[in-house]
């Protein structure tokens, strides 16, 4: 959807915004090594396993969460697809849908 759009995206490198799930709602990973696209979901309030990509961001986590008095942890994995298998715009967005969501 990014390299086919017709105005143009524009991608930011915020590695360290992951750390902050409180007010990072979503993180999106293009791994390039594993041919992945990942989806991460903020609003984490519970600490990460060691396996998890963004595990070494806890201490930095912890940090942010002290000055908020909240309990945050980084952003949590949802959801991963190979590149051959990318979901269209209506699979993506179905994906996530909570019940309620319209």
């Amino acid at each position: 959807m990014i390299m086919d759009d017709e105005i143009g995206e524009y991608l930011q490198n915020s590695l360290d915004f992951a750390a902050d799930s409180l007010y990072c709602e979503w993180c999106y990973v293009i791994d390039l090594d594993k041919q992945t696209f990942e989806v991460y979901q903020g609003f984490n309030t519970e600490p990460l396993p060691e396996t998890d990509r963004f595990y070494y961001m806890e201490e930095k986590s912890r940090e942010a969460s002290r000055w908020i008095g909240e309990k945050y942890h980084p952003v949590r994995f949802v959801r991963s697809w190979s590149f051959d298998e990318l979901p269209t715009e209506e699979e993506f967005l179905g994906a996530f849908k909570e019940e309620g969501d319209e």
